[in-house]
């Protein structure tokens, strides 16, 4: 989840972002709607739009081979067995209004983030 941060002087000419891939935005009611299918392995821009009452997060995780989404999204920390997804990236601390810019490589497996499960194919 690190990458490389350059900071410019401010008399340096600013680049535009890359264009996303696909939107999410985290509605009023805090679900998670995408503007577009992410079905494919590869890398995708996904610009994140928080549009929630509160500051959130969006964290997507790649099920591990032999368990479902189902069991991803129903595990907590203090059931005491050991996790069935593994962290593979989003952004974190979104303020409310804010929108952010996540670069992450797809491989081919199952995801979940915020109560979807997305399907990544060769």
């Amino acid at each position: 989840m690190f990458r490389p941060l350059t900071v410019i002087s401010p008399s340096e000419e600013a680049q535009p972002a890359p264009a996303p891939d696909v939107v999410a935005t985290i509605d009023s009611a805090d679900w998670l709607q995408l503007s577009g299918p992410v079905a494919t392995a590869g890398t995708w821009r996904i610009l994140v739009r928080n549009q929630s009452s509160r500051r959130v997060e969006f964290g997507i995780a790649r099920v591990r081979d032999g368990h479902t989404a189902e069991e991803a999204l129903a595990w907590r920390r203090r059931d005491g067995k050991p996790p069935v997804a593994e962290p593979w990236g989003g952004v974190v601390g979104l303020a409310r209004g804010d929108s952010m810019l996540a670069t992450l490589e797809l491989i081919p497996g199952k995801y979940v983030v915020r109560g979807v499960t997305i399907v990544i194919r060769d």
